[in-house]
């Protein structure tokens, strides 16, 4: 499997090419965008970030979640070393509303395999 697998990212030679700020992509545009990311001594290398929604979009975008949800997300985080829950292959779902105002807003919901306890980094994993 390649780097490129499922990712909309394009990665050319041993750089990824990130959208510009205010692409227009099926999440929205794109509010921030860094194609050279500050890295994280001892970490994976960051190849990019793009940012969709949050603030400085100017869209109305909502989330909710509920106790349940939190709780779950909360007790997995709790039986990690790392005390971080682990999300694999993630997407969002966006639902856009008209409200009866006339308003129109967006609610986004996260999508995932089943949340797992983040495992150790790999120095300090038990053998």
């Amino acid at each position: 499997m390649n780097d490129t697998f499922r990712h909309r990212g394009v990665l050319v030679g041993e750089h990824v090419r990130v959208a510009a700020v205010g692409t227009e992509t099926a999440l929205g545009p794109v509010v921030d965008a860094d194609a050279a990311p500050l890295q994280t001594a001892g970490g994976p290398e960051l190849l990019a970030r793009e940012q969709y929604g949050g603030p400085e979009s100017g869209f109305d975008t909502r989330m909710y979640l509920d106790a349940a949800q939190l709780e779950r997300l909360l007790d997995v985080a709790r039986a990690s070393p790392t005390r971080r829950v682990k999300l694999d292959l993630v997407g969002v779902t966006a639902r856009l509303y008209r409200g009866r105002d006339g308003h129109v807003y967006s609610v986004w919901s996260i999508v995932h395999l089943p949340p797992r306890a983040e495992p150790a980094p790999l120095p300090f994993a038990r053998r």
